[in-house]
Order: structure tokens, then sequence, then C-alpha cells
């Protein structure tokens, strides 16, 4: 199976010594295809650091654990992590890095979140907003906002449908501001994401054996009564689940939990939990007793207890 090699932002020059690269590696039996970055997720990102496009695909990237070959005139510059290469490297020198990069690339990471939801997963905590698009359909994701915005409810139902489809594209929306999205309809993107991932159930591959726990409570203002939701989002708040367990616990199917937590993580809400411990209550937090609570309120003084 081929590795597919994305470019964010590089100039045409060095996009051109890429290509040749990449025939290099294809010649001798290599299995690689190379294509322009669209938002899609792809084995190894090779981005332009000194380009916007190339900062934005990098922190998508990043965050998405895909691999990244990065490219950037100043050589002090810290990275958390990728590959450096210089820009002025030859075809063939770039041809040995990507094959030592495709050996060790994980293979076919992505095949069960396509599409939309794909590109979902590649978002979701970064804090960017995104065009995407679907042939007519076109909706953005506000990730900072945790909202999805469309022309029309119907364009938001459609985007639900069309989860899976492997034609979504997106393109970060590089200068945000509040007006342009006046007159759009807009969904949370907690309820989006459960509502479509609940549609495409059974298509979905189980996400994985790992515990699971949510780190913010999600947002259900499309439909509150959903009992389901609920209690999973309240299993998920308190504790580390499994997905088989989480679906025993909450008395819904394998299939309803698993893509529920598909969603949630997707949303940016669903975070893995390696810790077999129940986390600790911060006592500066924690509910102060009745009585104690009544004494502070009135400004009475509290009896003395002895150990």
């Amino acid at each position: 199976m081929k590795v597919h090699i994305g470019l964010a932002g590089l100039p045409y020059e060095i996009e051109l010594r890429f290509w040749l690269a990449c025939k290099l590696l294809m010649s001798s039996s290599t299995p690689v295809q190379l294509h322009k970055w669209d938002g899609k997720p792809c084995d190894i990102l090779v981005t332009d650091l000194d380009s916007e496009q190339g900062q934005v695909a990098y922190e998508m990237a990043i965050h998405g654990d895909t691999r990244v070959l990065f490219l950037s005139k100043d050589t002090h510059i810290e990275q958390p992590a990728g590959t450096r290469i210089d820009k002025h490297a030859t075809a063939s020198a770039i041809a040995k890095t990507l094959e030592n990069m495709v050996m060790t690339a994980p293979r076919n990471k992505h095949a069960a979140v396509d599409g939309l939801l794909g590109i979902c997963l590649l978002q979701g905590g970064n804090g960017h907003e995104v065009l995407t698009s679907n042939g007519r359909i076109s909706v953005i994701l506000r990730d900072n906002g945790r909202r999805v915005y469309a022309s029309s409810r119907e364009e938001l139902e459609s985007a639900k449908q069309y989860l899976l489809d492997d034609a979504w594209a997106s393109i970060p929306v590089t200068a945000p501001c509040e007006h342009q999205y006046e007159g759009l309809v807009w969904e949370s993107l907690d309820s989006f994401l459960v509502a479509a991932c609940l549609r495409h159930r059974d298509k979905l591959a189980m996400i994985s054996d790992a515990t699971y726990r949510l780190s913010v409570w999600p947002d259900f203002v499309a439909f509150p009564d959903n009992r389901e939701a609920l209690r999973m989002s309240s299993a998920l708040y308190r504790k580390n689940w499994r997905v088989a367990e989480l679906a025993e616990h909450c008395g819904v199917s394998v299939a309803t939990a698993n893509a529920f937590c598909w969603a949630m993580q997707a949303s940016g809400a669903l975070r893995l939990d390696d810790s077999t411990e129940t986390p600790r209550v911060n006592q500066a937090n924690k509910p102060l007793p009745l009585v104690q609570r009544v004494v502070r309120h009135f400004g009475l003084k509290a009896p003395q207890t002895h150990a």
C-alpha cells in the first residue's frame, strides 16, 4: 500500500525537487504518492514553516500525530516534533530522507476515519477555523468556538449524511472575523458530530481498546433529551472507560458507544487516559459540608473539634 505524502506551503522550486525525489523513490519500488496538502489526513506531511499555510498545516499534523518533514530558514528554531531538512537539499538527499521515513511510517492509520470526520480529528482541539467542502456542501469548523457553520440547516444535515465521504477537502481560514458568520446557521460541534457518527455507527471501525475520558462536558444543545449521550457523557466525565465497558455500563450497544467516542475525539473533548487512578479532588474547590457553609455565610464561629 502506498504511503501518502502531502506538501504544504512549499515554494515552487522546492516542490519540484520533492516531485523528482518521489520519482526516484518510485523507480526503486518504494510505494509513495505525492500530492498537495488539502487538509485531508496523510502519512507524511512536508511543510515550510516560513509560510502561513505551512505553519497551520504543521500544527494540524502534529495534533493528529502525522509524521512531519519541515523546512525553515531559522536554523535555531525548536520544534516539538518532526524532522528538519535543508531548503537547499538535492532531490537525491530528499529521496533518502523520505525513504527512511517511509520505512517506519504507520500504514493505513486513517483508514477508518475518512472524510469530514478525519478532518475534524486533525482539527479538534487546535483552535483553528477551517472551511471544508464536498461538492456543493460547505461548512466551517470553528474549534475555538466549538461550533460548525453552514448556509442552511439542510446543508448541515447533508454534511452529516456524507460524513465519511472521501471527497471532503479543507483550507484554513487564515484571518477569521466574527461578521463573516452573520446570516449563517450553526450547531454545536459536539451535537453535530454525535448525530453524524451515530448515523454512521455501523461503518465505523472500533476506535481502540484504550481507555478514554472526557476532559470537558460536551455541548448537546441540539438534542438535550438524548439520554444515551447524556449517560455516556456522565460516565466518561467521572472516570476512564474502554468502549465495551462503557457500552455495558450505560446500557447501549457497542456500536453506539464506539460512535459516541469517535465523535467526542473528533470534537477534541475525549482524551486518552493511561492512568488507572481516579483523579484526586482539588481540596480548594471541594464543596464544604452544609454546617460549615452555613457558618461561613452568617459569619459565625465554627465549633472546634479535637482529634
